[in-house]
């Protein structure tokens, strides 16, 4: 019999897996838990949506190159205001969508 690991490799999916600090157990990462990290991170810490999402990506061990998939459109929508605020954006751009 196959582990969860050895099928997510056989079917090559890549799942993030963050553990619970309640119950110790593995978790999957997914959108809505994503979300609620950075923003917890951004009141907790007091850092920009674009900083707190490398954290959290830091903290977890998530590659930013696959950050994209956990990104739901409320935190894309922080983001390109945040972007646009700091001119890093254009005012009329948006953030490209998957």
């Amino acid at each position: 019999m196959l582990g969860l690991n050895q099928l997510l490799r056989r079917f090559r999916v890549s799942e993030v897996s963050v553990v619970d600090k309640e119950s110790n157990e593995p978790e999957f990462m997914t959108k809505p838990k994503f979300r609620k990290l950075v923003d917890g991170t951004v009141r907790r810490l007091n850092m920009t949506y674009m900083d707190a999402v490398i954290h959290v990506c830091e903290e977890n061990g998530i590659e930013l190159e696959d950050v994209k998939r956990y990104v739901n459109v409320v935190l894309k929508g922080k983001l390109e205001a945040e972007a646009m605020s700091l001119n890093f954006l254009e005012k009329n751009a948006q953030l490209p969508s998957e």
